[in-house]
């Protein structure tokens, strides 16, 4: 089999070691593999395969040596080095929000339009995490029963805002005041309906990309989409609540055949066993788990369902690393 020479900018954030746990996992074909980030004074090597890996500066990379590019950075610095990784030919899939919405860049999850991954194009974006693992659990079921309208409430982990988000919630565990607060609120013992910066009509940043992205994923650019996002005192784990209305009748039996039958979906679906999706169990794995699904009184082509997934692995550096994969069966 060829291997691959691969680079990480960003390795040292949550994302970018998680890419690097799942290439081994996964046992992706690397030849050599680079790390890169900005803050190398803590962590200066990081390790793969039992080996010490240096971490470097992005600026010292040379990208004509590099196949594939996978970006855990911040928009500002993708922007800055992706275009220097495609002048190079690298294949690049950046989990930034840099080239999610750029019509020339497809934003892919596989399982839903994995049809885009195509050989000669070099740029991929990964969505938000959230977005993610709702395309990956409505996909099937629009293709089978014509998505009209969604309407999703999120509880999203301390992880999403990467080792910010984490050490404050330790902090405040632990009862101290956080030294680098990421949230404008205390998120111990609390949930904030607030990620990210609000627009001039009340939605938070996180709404909007969760909006624009889950059309672009799913080809659907009249689709009605309402959002609230909230982010809740766990580590890691995404949940979703989910409301999704269908242009033709739907029950829940025809439904939950269509999601224990699609890839990288887990159906777990027995409340009065209290057998559901949670996320202390989604934690690690790459798949997405759905269940309570059930009719809405009224609505006869509307189901309710939760969906929860890693959103460290699912909802950033499994889903990027399936896309390489796909690059290489091509």
């Amino acid at each position: 089999m060829k291997k691959y020479n691969v680079l990480i900018a960003g390795a040292t954030g949550l994302v970018g070691k998680t890419i690097l746990k799942v290439l081994e996992e996964r046992k992706f074909p690397v030849n050599k593999i680079l790390l890169c980030a900005s803050n190398r004074i803590d962590e200066r090597y990081l390790r793969f395969k039992e080996e010490n890996i240096q971490v470097q500066a992005l600026d010292e990379i040379d990208f004509n040596e590099i196949d594939f590019s996978f970006f855990a950075t911040e928009k500002e610095i993708s922007l800055r080095y992706v275009p220097k990784a495609l002048a190079a030919g690298n294949y690049v899939i950046d989990n930034s929000s840099a080239y999610r919405m750029d019509p020339a860049v497809p934003l892919v999850i596989p399982e839903a339009n994995g049809d885009l991954i195509q050989k000669n194009n070099f740029i991929y974006a990964n969505p938000n995490c959230s977005t993610a693992q709702l395309a990956a659990a409505v996909n099937p079921l629009h293709l089978k029963f014509g998505l009209e309208r969604i309407t999703v409430t999120t509880l999203q982990a301390v992880s999403g805002s990467g080792l910010r988000g984490l050490a404050q919630l330790k902090s405040e565990r632990e009862f101290h005041q956080p030294v680098d607060p990421v949230y404008p609120h205390r998120i111990y013992n609390n949930c904030i309906p607030q990620i990210g910066v609000f627009d001039g009509n009340g939605n938070c940043e996180e709404e909007l990309k969760i909006i624009s992205e889950i059309k672009k994923i799913l080809r659907l650019e009249n689709l009605i989409v309402a959002v609230t996002t909230v982010r809740v005192p766990v580590e890691n784990g995404h949940s979703e609540s989910v409301l999704v209305e269908f242009k033709n009748p739907v029950d829940e039996n025809s439904a939950r055949q269509i999601l224990a039958a699609s890839d990288n979906i887990i159906l777990q679906d027995f409340p009065n066993e209290s057998i559901y999706p949670i996320a202390l169990n989604s934690s690690g794995h790459d798949e997405v788990y759905v269940g309570r699904i059930r009719k809405v009184n009224g609505l006869p082509n509307a189901l309710q369902f939760w969906v929860v997934a890693d959103n460290l692995r699912k909802g950033a550096a499994s889903n990027a690393i399936q896309i390489a994969e796909q690059i290489i069966k091509l």
